[in-house]
């Protein structure tokens, strides 16, 4: 019973290492595909974050609390959240045969029948500006370039009018 104990206290330990409660902000664990993770803190008044070029969205209906920590969870490259309100169940029936006895019995198991997304989830995207992050215009050298000349000539334009007043 004391190694049991021992054990629980050091386990706690390793989670109390592993996970720090930081005051304001939220965890955002990112499942990749390639059976690794990612977390990322993200502070409570930022609607949104980046990683490896993927652009993920705070959802409340998808925070999680993990004692006094908050927490979402993402599946890489999907925009949102996972939470229980996606997930459509499907029950199936199994007979299992118990060794000990050898009697069969008939179990209900809970089965992933598939995800749903609906319009809601959309106007979350949309609301969340989405469209600006795909729309958005790279200022580069040739376009501050351009800008600049013909503010320039704007410019000059006007002295020359203001000129011709005079």
């Amino acid at each position: 019973m004391k190694k049991t104990k021992t054990a629980k206290l050091d386990l706690k330990e390793k989670n109390k290492n592993i996970v720090e409660n930081k005051v304001g902000k939220l965890l955002c664990i990112i499942l990749k595909e390639g059976k690794g993770s990612e977390w990322v803190w993200l502070d409570e008044h930022e609607e949104k974050f980046s990683v490896d070029s993927n652009t993920y969205f705070k959802q409340d209906s998808g925070t999680y609390i993990n004692g006094i920590q908050r927490m979402l969870v993402y599946l890489e490259g999907i925009s949102l959240p996972i939470h229980h309100g996606y997930i459509q169940h499907e029950e199936i029936k199994k007979v299992t045969k118990d060794k000990k006895t050898g009697k069969t019995k008939t179990v209900t198991i809970k089965k992933i029948k598939g995800l749903k997304f609906d319009s809601k989830v959309i106007d979350i995207i949309l609301n969340r500006n989405l469209a600006d992050e795909f729309t958005k215009t790279h200022m580069d050298l040739p376009n501050l370039m351009i800008i600049v000349i013909v503010i320039a000539g704007l410019l000059v334009g006007i002295i020359n009018i203001g000129m011709w007043f005079a």
